[in-house]
């Protein structure tokens, strides 16, 4: 069974709907997915992604996906849409799969990781359905699409490893399933794992008290503003320096995931020039693979068909990813041997729920009446009309 997964930083703005169409058509040539899990961080800004319609967004790439999909004559329908603020998760599903079967069961969840209320700016929205075969004798199994985005600047990669602890603790699906113990993360049953997203794990610069490190880059080839990131050879000795494979195989973050091989070059920072339209990476951030799609591995080897940037899409300061991959349909199950971040309890999670709750309301309404157009005018005509009514009732 063939999936697809794209993950975007968009920046707060729309796509090219051309530069998206071609790059989408292009890999759909490659890899035909029977099922599409869009992710996408920075949707729009922080106001209105937490009252405003985004109906817009979903219909800009849903547009995007099947006018692609024209070109090698498929179709495919929304099944799924969500966002958490400005974090959104879209689940596209072929209309003639490879392997036929209904999509049911569908719950979702979501988690904050900003600040101690947890607040939405950052965090993660997931997706979990269960997939029914037409061949009844094959089993069904869960699909489970975690869309994050991780705390951002260099340095911070602690921030970011806390970030995804969080997310393994505090996210749950709903509605409850009949087993609620399984409604986490990582669920003991057979499933499906994709999680990917703006991770922000950076290119760490060693300092001069890491010797064995700083011989990385004692060459020009390995100036991260001047080196060739089209050579293979420079790829793999920058990623040396990439915090999330450091980290990972420390067991500190991503637990159990797996990633593909890396060959396209880093995905942020771009700047571009606004005399010839020319994109260089700025000169303000150390280029770096932020944008990443990882998944539980599968006892029976998957097959990755590709995994690459998409480099003409250019309205952002990031380049989207897209994995396209063959997976087992019997699905894959986590090593219980490996210790995990411990999921939090529906109990223990009331309080933070109903705090992170009214927190995500109260920021998103501060924003709009302090920051937008229309928000300050009825800010400034209530502010006039209380003073007039407390006036008018001093002077009675």
């Amino acid at each position: 069974m063939d999936i697809g997964i794209i993950t975007f930083n968009a920046g707060k703005e729309l796509p090219d709907s051309e530069q998206l169409t071609d790059e989408l058509a292009k890999q759909f040539s490659i890899n035909s997915p029977d099922i599409l899990a869009v992710g996408l961080q920075e949707c729009t800004g922080i106001r209105w992604s937490f009252i405003g319609d985004l109906t817009y967004i979903v219909e800009s790439y849903s547009t995007a996906v099947n006018n692609a999909a024209k070109r090698i004559n498929k179709e495919y329908e929304l099944v799924f849409n969500s966002n958490v603020g400005p974090t959104m998760l879209l689940i596209f599903a072929s209309l003639n799969r490879s392997v036929p079967g209904s999509i049911s069961s569908i719950q979702a969840g979501d988690c904050g990781t900003t600040g101690p209320l947890q607040i939405k700016v950052k965090g993660a929205i997931a997706v979990r359905f269960l997939y029914t075969f037409d061949d009844s004798s094959l089993d069904p199994v869960l699909f489970t699409f975690v869309c994050a985005h991780l705390a951002a600047n260099e340095n911070e990669v602690d921030s970011r490893n806390y970030d995804y602890e969080c997310i393994v603790k505090y996210l749950r699906f709903a509605p409850a399933s009949a087993q609620p113990e399984d409604d986490v993360i990582y669920t003991k049953k057979h499933q499906h794992l994709f999680v990917f997203g703006d991770l922000n794990y950076r290119c760490s610069m060693p300092s001069a008290s890491q010797p064995e490190s700083m011989a990385l880059i004692n060459s020009t080839d390995l100036d991260p503003y001047e080196c060739d990131f089209t050579d293979q050879e420079v790829i793999n000795r920058f990623l040396k320096l990439d915090e999330l494979s450091l980290h990972k195989d420390a067991g500190r973050t991503l637990h159990l995931l797996k990633e593909a091989p890396i060959t396209f070059p880093p995905t942020y920072k771009f700047v571009q020039s606004p005399k010839d339209g020319t994109r260089t990476y700025s000169l303000h951030r150390i280029p770096s693979w932020t944008d990443r799609i990882l998944f539980l591995p599968y006892i029976e080897p998957e097959k990755v068909i590709i995994y690459t940037s998409m480099p003409s899409v250019k309205t952002s300061d990031h380049v989207p990813v897209y994995l396209g991959i063959s997976v087992p349909l019997g699905g894959a199950i986590i090593d219980s041997s490996v210790t995990l971040p411990r999921p939090l309890t529906s109990n223990e999670q009331l309080p933070w729920r109903i705090a992170s709750t009214y927190s995500n309301r109260a920021l998103s309404w501060g924003l709009y009446f302090s920051t937008s157009a229309r928000g300050l005018a009825v800010s400034t005509i209530a502010a006039s009309a209380l003073y007039y009514l407390s006036a008018s009732a001093g002077r009675i």
